[in-house]
Parts: C-alpha cells; sequence; structure tokens
C-alpha cells in the first residue's frame, strides 16, 4: 500500500492507514536520486560556459530515518534544547499538541561526553499554546566548537501528567553547548 512521498530534505510522513495493530508488519522504501535538472552549467570565463549532465552524488537514505510510534491524542511535537554557556543554564521547551492546559511533569535525560544527567521538574505549567518549559543550571559542561566537534550530547524528554504516568518520550535529540552574543 503506497501511503506517500516525501522530498528533500525530508519529513514526517503518517502510515497509520497501512498498519495493522498486533500483526507483523513489513515497510518497503523506493528511494530515487534525481537531479533537479537535466544539465548543470559551470561559469569558467566571460562567454565560456560549460555545460554538463547533471548528476547526484549522493544516493539512498543520507541521513537518519526513525519510525515512531505515536500517540494520536496528547503528544511531543518537538523539543528545542537551549544552551547558555555565560548563564552556565540548559533550557528545554517542549511543543506539544492535544495537551490541555494544566500541570505537568517534564524530565529530560542527557548523555554525552562522558556524563549521564537527569534534569525533572515536579511541575511544570502548559503554556497556552502547548509549549512546556524546563530550565537547570550546568556548571561544568563540554563545550562544542569546531576543534571539538566530538562534544555532543543527546537528550531524551518525557512529559508525564500530574499523577506521574507517561504521556509521551521523544526521540533523541542532539546538541552541544556553544553561545553566540551580539
Amino acid at each position: 500500500v503506497e501511503v506517500g512521498q516525501l522530498w528533500y530534505p525530508g519529513g514526517e510522513l503518517d502510515v497509520t492507514r497501512a498498519i495493522k495493530p498486533g500483526t507483523e508488519q513489513e515497510f518497503a522504501l523506493l528511494v530515487t536520486a534525481r537531479p533537479m535538472s537535466a544539465e548543470t552549467q559551470s561559469f569558467m570565463a566571460p562567454e565560456r560556459i560549460i555545460k554538463d549532465k547533471a548528476s547526484v552524488r549522493m544516493k539512498g537514505i543520507t541521513g537518519d530515518l526513525y519510525l515512531v510510534a505515536t500517540p494520536s491524542a496528547q503528544r511531543i511535537q518537538d523539543v528545542q534544547v537551549i544552551t547558555s554557556t555565560r548563564d552556565k543554564q540548559i533550557a528545554f521547551v517542549v511543543e506539544t499538541e492535544g495537551l490541555a492546559a494544566g500541570t505537568y511533569q517534564v524530565e529530560a535525560a542527557v548523555e554525552g561526553c562522558g556524563a549521564k544527567k537527569r534534569f525533572s521538574a515536579q511541575t511544570v505549567q502548559a503554556e497556552s499554546n502547548g509549549i512546556l518549559r524546563l530550565s537547570a543550571q550546568w556548571k561544568d559542561p563540554q563545550l562544542w566548537d569546531i576543534a571539538t566537534p566530538q562534544n555532543r550530547y543527546t537528550a531524551v524528554v518525557t512529559v508525564r501528567n500530574a499523577k506521574g504516568e507517561v504521556i509521551d518520550t521523544f526521540t533523541p535529540v542532539k546538541f552541544g553547548f556553544r553561545e553566540f552574543r551580539v
């Protein structure tokens, strides 16, 4: 059953209508690499433009591909990790869908650079647009820079209801501590 198409650079595709719960499923992906046009032009000098047949260097799946079971009613839509080296702080901004106004618990498990940290808040008030925010201090993060590209962390964020029951857990988010100020 064809369920849809995604074009570069990707996105989300809902495959719910093709799934039969409780049975083994098999997915087949057709990945094509097509150039944007039939030919390319290279400027060498005035009045000297070289035309060549267009090609695609990277073919196939060139990034991460996730199959995610997403709750239909209440769920995490996106997570943004905001770091501040100056304030020695980390913040998790959780965009949700279908969450009613009220109090929730947000927790983030962070791993990377030899560190394992857990941040949690017992009560976080949902904003009118369904956004939850969790901020915490982080005094000694490894800084991510062009000289230290390995200094990256991975965060897994979970939202719980007031009773502590898991509403949703988001896919891992990679980030680094780096800050630019003007």
